[in-house]
């Protein structure tokens, strides 16, 4: 379970910094490719 403990971070830094919407959208759109690359391996 550790990609999942790294994925809830990620959002949690998501949910708490002050990040731009444009910023939290990039970040989001890499952790979805990360994500979908590990499920398909």
């Amino acid at each position: 379970r550790i990609f999942s403990k790294e994925f809830n971070e990620d959002i949690n830094l998501l949910t708490y910094t002050q990040l731009s919407v444009q910023q939290k959208l990039l970040i989001i759109q890499q952790i979805g490719h990360s994500y979908s690359f590990l499920v398909h391996a």
